[in-house]
């Protein structure tokens, strides 16, 4: 599948380097759901933990320092501009659904503490390249930003610039993000967003160039990762976390 006419929005950078390694990490319930999905699971960014998330700064408030990025020259105040944006924002964001992925060289054992409650845990080693490639084109990609919610600003009037945003204490979850919006219009009626997210169906083959198992993850448990994933034809090595080795005395 080309992404070559996916949509571009200022919001969304995407890495520099399509070879840029990109890993996520789950539990094995989680990877038996991929497996029997043939896809990726796009969350609702309103289920997340953080309650940040999709939120604007307070210098939204601060007239001076707003860049309004869609509305125009609208004639309205800016207090109604900023009303009429959370308004649109709070509206919109269960329609918002994203899939979550960590950019770094090598593994990360913040993430498998983070992301992985025990030793029976994977992670799904693949490139921004290959992500790009196997998503629809109708989704964004870009890296997300930190910023602090207290003293930094982000342009107003758009639903992707609070989506593409985080807190500083997040920084080290080197977050590249998928985002689908598909806000109803009022021609398309008035259906209920998904409860939780969906699934999206995506070439797994084409996507994935490593399964790793959790730390000190028993040799049996990489035996049962081998053999469900063979039962699901999913022809990918499975390695024992590189966290693993031991070091020279």
């Amino acid at each position: 599948m080309s992404a070559g006419n996916r949509p571009r929005h200022r919001a969304f950078v995407p890495p520099s380097d399509p070879d840029t390694k990109i890993w996520r990490y789950m539990d094995f319930t989680g990877f038996v759901d991929m497996l029997r999905h043939a896809g990726l699971f796009f969350c609702r960014v309103d289920r997340f933990d953080d309650p940040f998330e999709g939120s604007i700064p307070r210098r939204w408030l601060e007239e001076s320092r707003i860049e309004d990025d869609s509305l125009g020259n609208t004639g309205i105040s800016h207090s109604e501009l900023v009303a009429i944006s959370r308004e649109e924002l709070l509206k919109q964001r269960p329609w918002v659904l994203v899939n979550c992925w960590h950019m770094n060289e090598g593994e990360s054992a913040a993430m498998w503490k983070l992301y992985a409650e025990s030793n029976r845990a994977i992670c799904v080693q693949s490139t921004y390249g290959k992500l790009d490639g196997v998503l629809d084109n109708g989704l964004f990609i870009g890296k997300v930003n930190y910023i602090s919610y207290g003293d930094d600003d982000i342009p107003i009037g758009n639903l992707f610039w609070p989506i593409m945003h985080k807190r500083k204490s997040f920084e080290h979850e080197r977050e590249l993000r998928a985002v689908s919006c598909d806000v109803p219009s009022a021609t398309t009626g008035n259906n209920a967003p998904p409860e939780y997210g969906e699934w999206r169906s995506v070439d797994l083959g084409a996507l994935v160039d490593v399964v790793y198992v959790a730390p000190s993850a028993p040799r049996w448990f990489a035996e049962l990762v081998e053999n469900v994933s063979k039962k699901y034809d999913f022809q990918k090595p499975v390695k024992h976390s590189s966290l693993d080795a031991e070091p020279l005395r």
